[in-house]
């Protein structure tokens, strides 16, 4: 493997010289792989490639010796890609159905005519579970509907047993045909689906929320995987709205109680923890399950209440209907990457020399032989593999060489892979570290940290947040010390992530914070670069300009195209100009760049109109004048920086 394709793999930096933090993106075309034959150290664990491995000839024995612990290997034992044959997928379709008909009725259309694509699938099964607005389960039989078998939240014994998590209870209530509910895509799927009906005019007549049982189903759902013995199965969440019965619960029925705000969830935990709890044992009764959701609302689904399940890069989109033709784009990529980018039987283990031990990885689950391992089991799409880490050196000689080690297996398309990126910590990034920053790693890990913490604590004034912001403040301050006269550019990546929604709590909802925390986490580093600073391409004349985001920027009439990370937008002055044309060209490349699980957000606005008022409040930074104006608590920038002034050079 080449140098530069273990940079673009494994990308670390410090600013003392003894803590390491780095950003691991494994790029599945590089590294070595099982056509070189790689040799594992019976000592160490480590796998050697072809720069590593010496053998010594001289021994009558032929052993090969270890280039990281120097031991003398005499049995090698080397990974070769391994034929596996085809395996089964399974996907439930878990529908809520009280949705309005019209939106119900899209829904439907968009899946009937995917059928070729899931038949393309290989060894697809598919299942269908549905929910009403009245509390009722429908698990649908392929047989009839007369052979459906329902569940409803209504039942104090299935209420009950269901709070307990009691799968023995569930297990026992399927019915004898439960077998005749997976089938592969066929018109047999058409026919379950379009007998779907909605319950909307049921419950509307009610003036409250509807009775949506979404715990019950979901469980009900991983009940069924469980009795088929189904590994890494997939639910398909196609929600409408929150949970308002039963253990999962959300929200009341009660239309009075409006959207939830974090400041509610403070005063009142209660009904939040009940809800988090659920989700996190029933995480932990199926930890090989899939969760992913395709949300239709305008409510607060409970999603941070179900944020337990969103621990593996895995699709979770939200649109305000199923009309809108994101909702078609998002679902034929997904479909697109199960055909050619998902990958499962995910696990990466992390192996470092004697002279670094690992401080934090994300979701680490320990194997039988301590070695820090994770065990994704499912990744919708390999782009989304994106794992902050953070070392300590404990050998202080600047001319030792240690070694971090990231060993990737997966399989795919009937082969189990190993891909090994291997990264020298030497005397020269030794020397180097001290008071060094680098932002395209720097930035990436404070804001993959903070997503991380956000998805997986329920206090939402945990310590973890106060030690980042402590770590961002120190981050600034070196920044700060070596800014030279007026650039400020730097500084502007931090400026943003401390006002970003991974950290605020105001005017943002609970659901919202928590999807942009899964974005970020799952979503390589440059996606968290352009959020921090979305980066702006002008064009003059057919010929492109780099500019900054600023007051100045948006006055000019230029057409532009701004990536923001999670969105690219494209603004304009005349429709019919040939930048404009470019500048539209130039999105569609950057849409396509960007992808991971999620499709970034097309934008399209003249200069002047609502959207493009919206994007300069949304992205210029706040001066001293506008936050007068605006009444608002954010920090202006010039105060960020005056702030710096006042404390330079102390970055303890």
């Amino acid at each position: 493997m080449s140098d530069r394709d273990k940079l673009r793999s494994l990308k670390i930096s410090s600013l003392d010289g003894r803590t390491i933090r780095g950003i691991y993106e494994p790029d599945l075309e590089t590294g070595v792989n099982g056509g070189t034959r790689i040799v594992e150290c019976q000592d160490c664990g480590f796998f050697n490639d072809d720069l590593l491995v010496s053998k010594d000839l001289s021994s009558s024995h032929g052993t090969v010796k270890c280039g990281f612990c120097m031991g003398n290997n005499t049995l090698i034992k080397s990974f070769d890609d391994e034929s596996l044959g085809s395996r089964s997928q399974y996907l439930m379709f878990l529908i809520d159905t009280s949705s309005d008909p019209s939106d119900l009725g899209t829904l439907v259309t968009h899946l009937i005519n995917s059928l070729d694509k899931l038949k393309t699938l290989e060894n697809c099964k598919i299942a269908i579970v549905s929910m009403d607005g009245c509390g009722n389960v429908i698990v649908h039989s392929t047989l009839s509907t007369k052979s459906n078998y329902i569940f409803t939240i209504s039942n104090s014994k299935i209420e009950r047993n269901l709070k307990t998590l009691d799968i023995n209870y569930f297990m026992k209530h399927m019915p004898d045909d439960i077998n005749e509910i997976w089938k592969e895509p066929s018109d047999t799927f058409i026919n379950i689906l379009k007998s779907l009906q909605s319950s909307y005019e049921k419950t509307a007549r009610d003036k409250k929320r509807c009775k949506r049982a979404t715990g019950l189903s979901q469980f009900i759902c991983s009940t069924i995987c469980v009795k088929f013995k189904i590994k890494n199965p997939i639910i398909l969440n196609f929600l409408t709205g929150p949970c308002t019965k039963g253990a999962g619960k959300v929200l009341s029925r009660d239309k009075k109680e409006h959207i939830r705000q974090f400041h509610n969830l403070n005063k009142n935990p209660k009904l939040f923890n009940e809800s988090y709890n659920f989700y996190k044992k029933l995480r932990e009764m199926f930890p090989s399950f899939i969760y992913e959701y395709f949300m239709s609302s305008l409510d607060q689904v409970g999603v941070l209440e179900q944020s337990p399940l969103l621990y593996r890069p895995s699709s979770l989109y939200q649109f305000n209907n199923y009309s809108e033709s994101r909702f078609k784009e998002c679902w034929d990529w997904y479909l697109q990457m199960r055909q050619s980018y998902s990958i499962t039987d995910v696990k990466i283990t992390v192996k470092v020399t004697s002279g670094i031990a690992l401080k934090s990885l994300n979701y680490v689950l320990q194997s039988e032989d301590r070695k820090p391992l994770m065990n994704y089991g499912y990744v919708v799409n390999y782009n989304c593999l994106s794992l902050p880490f953070e070392l300590s050196l404990l050998n202080s000689n600047k001319y030792v060489t240690d070694y971090i080690q990231f060993q990737l297996q997966f399989y795919q398309k009937g082969r189990r892979n190993v891909r090994i990126h291997s990264l020298p910590i030497n005397s020269d990034f030794r020397m180097k570290s001290v008071n060094n920053y680098r932002l395209d790693v720097d930035i990436p890990w404070l804001a993959k940290s903070l997503a991380y913490n956000n998805l997986t604590s329920n206090n939402f004034k945990s310590p973890e947040v106060n030690q980042l912001k402590t770590m961002i403040n120190r981050y600034t301050k070196v920044i700060y010390s070596n800014v030279k006269g007026s650039k400020v550019e730097p500084l502007e990546y931090l400026y943003n992530l401390e006002r970003s929604i991974l950290l605020l709590t105001r005017n943002v909802t609970p659901d919202e914070r928590t999807i942009f925390s899964h974005l970020i986490l799952y979503s390589k580093s440059m996606v968290s670069l352009s959020v921090c600073k979305p980066k702006v391409v002008s064009f003059r004349d057919g010929k492109q300009i780099l500019m900054s985001i600023t007051q100045e920027t948006f006055n000019q009439n230029l057409s532009s195209c701004i990536d923001g990370g999670d969105f690219i937008a494209v603004r304009y002055s005349s429709e019919n100009e040939e930048d404009t044309t470019m500048a539209r060209s130039y999105a569609t490349t950057l849409r396509q760049r960007n992808i991971g699980y999620l499709i970034p957000l097309y934008i399209d606005t003249i200069i002047g109109k609502s959207q493009d008022r919206y994007l300069k409040s949304k992205l210029l930074p706040l001066n001293n004048q506008s936050t007068t104006v605006l009444n608002t608590e954010d920090m202006s920038f010039e105060q960020f920086v005056n702030n710096l002034k006042s404390t330079k050079g102390k970055t303890k």
